[in-house]
């Protein structure tokens, strides 16, 4: 089922993962909804990945096996770069899907919205694409 995430939803749930003991998951949400990539893409994602200097993320390993360039707005770069900075690995970050799906569970249910899924951020990003006439 698809559905729109708003923005109140959205601060809710981000709030909710500041109190939460990863601090590194709310820059995760960011980049989920400001780039529209999947769980198991942000959870590939290297720093070599992303040229800083040109706000652009290459996904290599995609669902369909086709590589993509996808550009980033300024708050996906800035929480690309608090992860890059806060790493101690060639890994953007180190946190498995499971540990993503199980952080967003815990959030969301804090932020009392039970019914937004981690993919509903990928909805919300390419609504959001396709209205500033993105394709």
């Amino acid at each position: 089922m698809f559905r729109r995430v708003t923005q109140e939803q959205f601060e809710a749930i981000f709030a909710a993962a500041g109190k939460r003991k990863c601090k590194k998951f709310q820059q995760i949400l960011i980049l989920a909804l400001e780039t529209g990539l999947r769980r198991s893409e942000l959870c590939n994602l290297m720093s070599l990945d992303i040229d800083f200097k040109s706000g652009v993320v290459f996904v290599n390993d995609t669902k369909n096996g086709f590589p993509r360039l996808i550009p980033m707005t300024p708050r996906a770069l800035d929480a690309a770069m608090k992860l890059a900075t806060s790493s101690t690995s060639e890994k953007l970050f180190e946190m498995s899907e499971n540990a993503i799906r199980m952080a967003f569970e815990k959030a969301r249910s804090f932020a009392g919205l039970p019914s937004i899924r981690f993919h509903d951020l990928r909805h919300e990003a390419i609504s959001r694409f396709f209205e500033a006439g993105l394709t």
